[in-house]
């Protein structure tokens, strides 16, 4: 899991994330934010390279 936290309350800048919607930008802060990396590895190939195509990779493809 990555995850970080807006701690200063200040916007949209290193360890202060920030939410952009279609109304504009909202801080939130003391705000923890995580995402799941997990599904990175099965696109992981041969040298340590990023492989979308790679079966098993279930990532969005671009």
């Amino acid at each position: 899991m990555n995850s970080t936290s807006n701690r200063d309350g200040k916007e949209c800048e290193l360890n202060n994330p920030c939410e952009v919607d279609s109304t504009g930008t909202v801080v939130h802060r003391g705000r923890g934010y995580a995402t799941q990396t997990a599904a990175i590895a099965g696109c992981i190939g041969s040298g340590n390279v990023v492989d979308l195509k790679r079966q098993g990779c279930t990532l969005p493809k671009p």
